[in-house]
């Protein structure tokens, strides 16, 4: 009889249905918003490798790419600072670091050839339901308009 009469009663059923609606809303808000943190800083590795493409096709000096990559990269990364190690440019800051390997090296690039940029950086979600680590990478061409010999 408690039983029956328990099964009949609809008393908080608004509530429990609330409270199981609104955890699969709250899981599916984070994961966009996470997924737009991700992909804006995707379009950020993008404009890097442009602009570090840009200034080795027309020949700039390493420093200068160092100074490129690094003022771009802080659009993603605090505190950073950079170092240059043979065809690598490498921007550390306090929540990660970003890598941009440019070939072929600064002297064998010719005035026709492509000059290439690899940039890649580590993006660790927020969320809880995605990967640990997601790598993102992208790699931008051009061609040389000077040689640099």
């Amino acid at each position: 009889m408690f039983w029956k009469r328990l099964w009949r009663n609809s008393k908080g059923q608004s509530l429990v249905e609330f409270a199981l609606i609104s955890l699969l809303m709250v899981v599916v808000i984070l994961g966009t918003i996470d997924v737009g943190i991700m992909l804006y800083r995707y379009n950020a590795l993008q404009s890097l490798g442009k602009d570090v493409v840009r200034a080795a096709s027309v020949g700039d000096y390493p420093d200068n790419l160092r100074r490129i990559a690094e003022r771009d990269a802080a659009v993603i990364l605090r505190d950073t600072s950079s170092t240059l190690s043979g065809n690598m440019v490498t921007v550390t800051g306090s929540n990660g670091s970003i890598r941009a390997f440019i070939e072929p090296a600064r002297n064998l690039r010719r005035k026709g050839e492509i000059v290439s940029v690899r940039v890649t950086y580590t993006y660790q979600p927020v969320s809880f339901f995605l990967p640990n680590e997601i790598n993102l990478s992208t790699t931008s061409k051009t061609l040389m308009e000077k040689s640099t010999l």
